[in-house]
């Protein structure tokens, strides 16, 4: 099988297909950013070297669609997206354009090793106002906690198990903070609200906190906002995103 990569090696999100490739003795197509940022470069190199297995971001693809064919812009067997929330519209386009793709929203922090848990895309979610980011993946254990810290359908999601990394090198208190003792375990506290859907899946809601993902990349508003007041003449200053449709 052949698994294309279009993120910088300096990212986790591309482990997906590295790894997928290196523990399965497949291919692994290195794309370089220029070819997967134009998608007709971009659909000129997938029909030349077709890839089974693509891993991006929902933006990214999105990006594409704007100004390329969906058809020319996919891969052959499977699509994972993740880094950021997975709107239905986007996921229209996908199956509309291949209805037998295997699409999968992947979810999960690098403060877990990545993916924790996965929600294989069909059509009765195109209905749905958000797509789930599923169920835990194999050897990961979740929580879902309110403001106090009780069990609840809504709130905080906490990742448990034996992905969960040991803290953040040179910085206890950070540690500390996300690092945390729970009903017997340890887990990491991840920011993200979600909400346990009748049906047992997960949906990603928001952030406690300003923090946003853009590109699959974190960004801090409130670092923004300080770097901008060291500035000579900034009195004061709010960093807020915008969003375009997809």
């Amino acid at each position: 099988a052949t698994f294309a990569t279009t993120t910088t090696f300096a990212s986790d999100l591309g482990n997906t297909a590295i790894f997928g490739a290196l523990l399965t003795g497949g291919t692994l197509d290195i794309i370089d950013r220029a070819i997967a940022l134009d998608p007709r470069t971009f659909a000129a190199r997938l029909r030349k070297y077709p890839a089974g297995l693509l891993k991006t971001t929902p933006s990214h693809l999105a990006a594409l669609f704007t100004r390329g064919d969906p058809n020319r812009l996919l891969p052959t067997e499977m699509l994972v997206l993740g880094g950021e929330p997975l709107r239905p519209s986007l996921a229209a386009k996908i199956l509309e354009a291949r209805p037998n793709l295997a699409v999968y929203n992947h979810y999960g922090p690098t403060e877990t090793t990545i993916g924790v848990l996965m929600h294989r895309v069909t059509e009765a979610d195109l209905g749905r106002t958000t797509i789930p980011i599923g169920r835990p993946l194999s050897g990961v254990d979740i929580r879902i906690v309110d403001d106090e810290g009780d069990p609840a359908a809504r709130g905080e999601l906490l990742i448990g198990g034996k992905y969960v990394a040991r803290g953040y090198v040179g910085d206890v208190d950070l540690t500390e903070v996300r690092f945390v003792e729970y009903d017997g375990g340890r887990y990491y506290a991840s920011g993200d609200l979600v909400r346990r859907t009748e049906s047992g899946e997960i949906e990603f809601t928001g952030r406690i906190d300003r923090q946003l993902k853009i590109d699959g990349h974190r960004v801090e508003p409130t670092e923004i906002e300080d770097l901008l007041l060291a500035q000579r003449g900034i009195r004061q200053v709010v960093v807020t995103a915008e969003q375009s449709g997809q």
